[in-house]
């Protein structure tokens, strides 16, 4: 090596690396010194958005991932323009294709199933109009003809003055939760249907007829869950019987 400049480059005090040139025919002057020495913040500032900007999109890739594992996406709603921006999950969320449409509070609104959009338009524009939190769940239609339940949660933002500028939230599938609600719903009608069947049976016969269930109670091992009332008339006439009786010298 013939000639040899080197500047370090730091921050926050401490050297992170260097900056240099080699040999160069003559050496070097304080005047290349100089231009090293003024180049290396501009170097370090760099280094360090290109680090950022790197762990920003490793972190939005992992959210993404998130959210598409979630079936979610993520918005913004500006309160005084009125526009809206969301994540690129929504499209699909939404039943539309990617920039099909410009992402805007209306084209949202015409995504909502014609039966659920004043009822949602209501429950959106009472939160906003009194700043607080956006929970409202409504259906998209499919292509296909299917039904889609979408949830949409938000948060209200403030300018620094205290108003209300802006909106942020969250768009959820739920189509899986309320198809497991209906269903639980189902089964419970179902079974309401047929005890109140059951019941009605047992009311109808003039014998006496009763359904008991077992319990952990040693001294009373079954219980009563219906009667017909035939056998409630008998249980009460047994009981007036037995008290005369003990009654009697």
């Amino acid at each position: 090596m013939t000639a040899f400049l080197g500047v370090p480059l730091t921050q926050g005090g401490k050297v992170i690396g260097i900056i240099a040139v080699a040999n160069r025919e003559g050496g070097y002057r304080a005047q290349e010194l100089q231009s090293l020495e003024a180049l290396g913040p501009a170097i370090v500032e760099a280094f360090y958005r290109s680090r950022a900007e790197e762990a920003l999109r490793s972190n939005e890739a992992r959210l993404r991932l998130a959210l598409e594992a979630a079936k979610s996406g993520t918005w913004e709603w500006d309160l005084k323009s009125n526009k809206l921006k969301w994540s690129h999950e929504i499209w699909s969320l939404f039943g539309l294709e990617p920039h099909s449409v410009e992402p805007s509070y209306e084209n949202w609104f015409l995504s909502i199933q014609s039966d659920d959009r004043d009822m949602t338009k209501r429950s959106v524009e009472t939160a906003a109009g009194k700043a607080t939190e956006i929970n409202v769940e409504y259906r998209v239609p499919e292509a296909g003809g299917g039904i889609r339940w979408m949830m949409v949660r938000g948060r209200p933002l403030y300018d620094s003055g205290g108003q209300p500028n802006s909106y942020t939230g969250i768009v959820m599938d739920i189509t899986e939760r309320k198809r497991a609600e209906q269903e639980l719903f189902a089964a419970k009608e179902l079974a309401e249907k047929a005890l109140t069947q059951l019941r009605a049976t047992i009311d109808s016969m003039t014998e006496g007829m009763f359904v008991v269930t077992p319990t952990a109670n040693a001294r009373l091992p079954t219980r009563p869950i219906s009667a017909s009332t035939a056998s409630s008339r008998l249980f009460a006439r047994s009981r007036r019987e037995d008290s005369f009786a003990a009654g009697m010298p």
